[in-house]
């Protein structure tokens, strides 16, 4: 386990191999990363 908390949200892309739903679901997310609001998140991105 890496110690990140896990993806409690609707996954945008689904597939059959739980890692590459979130690996596409994060590269989503962080191609609009202007509109990221949630504070944890942004903590995270910004170190």
């Amino acid at each position: 386990m890496s110690g990140r908390p896990s993806i409690t949200h609707c996954l945008l892309f689904v597939d059959d191999d739980p890692k590459t739903a979130q690996i596409i679901s994060e590269i989503l997310l962080f191609a609009e990363d202007k509109k990221i609001a949630d504070t944890f998140i942004l903590q995270q991105i910004r170190g």
